[in-house]
Order: C-alpha cells, then structure tokens, then sequence
C-alpha cells in the first residue's frame, strides 16, 4: 500500500468516526413528536411510533436507559390541543426526566418555536397583562 493510499484510508475512517459520534449522541436524548391526526394524537418517541396507552411505559424504560438528566424535547404540531401537551408533561414528570424542553411546529411552515412552562400560573383573565407582576401587552406590532 502507498503512502497516499494509506492517507487516503485514515482520512475516510476519521470521517467514518465522525459520523458514527454523531449518530451516539443523536441516541443520548429523547425526542417526542405529537401529531393531530384523524382527531387523535399521534406520538413517536425518537422516531419510533407509540400508542397513547403505551406512553408511560415506554418513556420508563428509556429513563432507565439515559436517566433523569437526558436532554428531552416534546415537539408538538400546532393541530395538537395545549392540554395534550401538558399532559405529555404530567407523564415526563411522573417518569423522571428533569431536562425536558417544549417546542410547537406548523406543517406549513416547517418551523419551531420554543413553549415555556416555566412561568408561575396566574388566576384567569382576559387581561391578564393587568395583573400584578405580568407584563403589559406588545404592541410594536
């Protein structure tokens, strides 16, 4: 074997490498997708389909894979109800994950955005910016 044969073959095996870390730690976190379909809420867990009744179940058995701390993202379609979402954080909670992020997506437009939890609740209001401690509504639009 040449020189540059050799070089040639290191260099492809250090890219091999790299793509293979990737796809590990692509396998260090959970993603949870929620679609509306046909009225009902579809769930996959990194990619793999999940009946509702099987939710809890499932996501105890990668808790006790990755643990508490595993970097988890429930990504939600806009079709799927809020309560749905709160929901999926009830059961996360029940399992264990402390390292969860909440993210909407539109079909349409083929991009997210981030849902916070981690506001206190507030009594109901259809003002709520007038309640002490919320922020006033934006109006630079």
């Amino acid at each position: 074997m040449t020189l540059t044969m050799a070089r040639s073959f290191l260099g492809c095996l250090l890219l091999v490498s790299m793509f293979c870390a990737d796809a590990a730690a692509d396998e260090d976190g959970v993603s949870i997708v929620l679609r509306a379909s046909e009225g009902e809420t579809r769930y996959t867990i990194n990619g793999e389909a999940v009946a509702d009744t099987d939710l809890l179940r499932r996501l105890g058995k990668v808790y006790g894979r990755l643990g508490q701390t595993a970097p988890v993202a429930v990504i939600a379609s806009t079709a799927v109800r809020i309560g749905t979402v709160a929901n999926t954080r009830g059961i996360l909670g029940k399992v264990g994950f402390s390292n969860v992020r909440y993210f909407y997506f539109s079909g349409d437009e083929r991009r997210m955005g981030e849902i916070s939890f981690d506001l206190p609740t507030i009594p109901f209001s259809l003002q709520p910016w007038t309640l002490p401690g919320s922020a006033a509504p934006n109006r630079s639009r």
